[in-house]
């Protein structure tokens, strides 16, 4: 059975999603907080925050410059259009990033392309 959405201390928690949500990109004070266990996150992102799913992909298209800690367990990572620093986190090639994005898969792929489009 399915749960309604429900809103607690400023968070919107969706349990069983299937489909898209949309967020407004003129709000730049958002934060993602998305778990999933045996499904993907797939879609573009310009908000920081955490991702992570424990059997999924994460395939995202990021669209802000954004600091990125990518990583999986027994997955590949795959960070398109950004240089990795010593620490192993990914920044864009020619901008300060504005915040932080981690992206973590224990099972499957971490893959995110860098196509920043969103100025704030």
């Amino acid at each position: 059975m399915k749960q309604e959405p429900v809103q607690s201390n400023g968070a919107l928690e969706v349990n069983d999603l299937t489909g898209y949500i949309w967020l407004p990109d003129g709000i730049s004070d958002l934060e993602l907080e998305i778990d999933s266990i045996n499904a993907g996150v797939i879609g573009e992102v310009m908000h920081p925050g955490i991702i992570s799913s424990v059997n999924g992909l994460i395939y995202l298209k990021l669209q802000a410059p954004l600091r990125v800690n990518a990583s999986s367990k027994k997955g590949e990572v795959r960070v398109v259009g950004m240089r990795k620093n010593a620490n192993g986190i990914y920044l864009p090639r020619d901008e300060e990033p504005i915040a932080n994005l981690v992206a973590h898969s224990k099972n499957g792929d971490v893959i995110i392309e860098y196509e920043r489009k969103l100025v704030f």
